[in-house]
């Protein structure tokens, strides 16, 4: 091969491997929220998987942390890049009228009800006070939150969450099934809250979130399915599952 195919061949390589590199800023929710994430984006699954992506695609990824509620409304002011996590089923009224593009499904999760053991087999009918993290969408639940037949207590701290239904300050605290399992441990509390198992959960996967930058969300969706088998290790290593 002579010298100016050569230079050809590597100058075209280059140009594919940084087509789409750039500079992004992903607003995360500040919350301690792991595996998935902590408070300041630095650690859990959802980092280790943005930063593997950023890795083989030469991207620049800035985690911009933040409150729930802010996140939204920055990500649907354009303040932000990108959004991680999030998904179609959240906040579908404050997003009406925008151009939303979701990557595949990435990380999967299970939200559900912690209550004191006693009350593992509550009914949803004698299921009357939820606890739910300040900011979040406890979709599945909303029908009986704007009928009041179910209160919703809001709390911005998981752990005092957790708290209030070891407390049976309300019967229940919503979230993230696998976080809320991890903080327990955490606080040597694991045998304080059980899973109730009767009532509802949701079940899903979080999404990679644009409205800037679909671009990337394709080729984010490519790098999924070219690299399962790291994903599948994340997932496992982390502990993270539908169950």
């Amino acid at each position: 091969m002579n010298r100016v195919a050569l230079t050809a061949i590597t100058a075209l390589s280059l140009f594919y491997s940084t087509t789409y590199a750039g500079e992004y800023t992903i607003g995360m929710e500040s919350l301690d929220y792991l595996p998935y994430y902590n408070k300041d984006s630095s650690q859990g699954i959802a980092r280790d998987i943005l930063d593997a992506f950023a890795a083989e695609h030469n991207h620049q990824f800035t985690y911009s942390a933040m409150p729930v509620k802010r996140l939204l409304n920055q990500f649907l002011a354009e303040k932000v890049d990108f959004k991680f996590p999030d998904s179609p089923d959240w906040g579908k009224d404050q997003k009406a009228g925008k151009t939303i593009v979701y990557s595949q499904g990435v990380i999967p999760y299970t939200d559900g009800i912690m209550t004191q053991p006693d009350k593992q087999t509550i009914s949803l009918a004698d299921f009357k006070t939820m606890g739910s993290p300040s900011g979040f969408y406890p979709w599945v639940y909303m029908d009986q939150v704007n009928t009041k037949q179910i209160k919703l207590v809001e709390n911005p701290d998981l752990d005092g969450l957790l708290l209030q239904a070891i407390r049976g300050r309300v019967d229940g605290a919503y979230a993230n099934l696998a976080v809320a399992r991890y903080h327990l441990r955490q606080q040597n509390q694991q045998e304080s809250l059980v899973h109730a198992i009767n009532l509802p959960v949701g079940q899903g996967y979080f999404h990679f979130a644009t409205i800037k930058h679909p671009e990337i969300i394709t080729q984010f969706n490519t790098w999924l399915g070219s690299n399962q088998a790291k994903i599948t290790g994340y997932i496992e290593k982390y502990g993270v599952n539908l169950n």
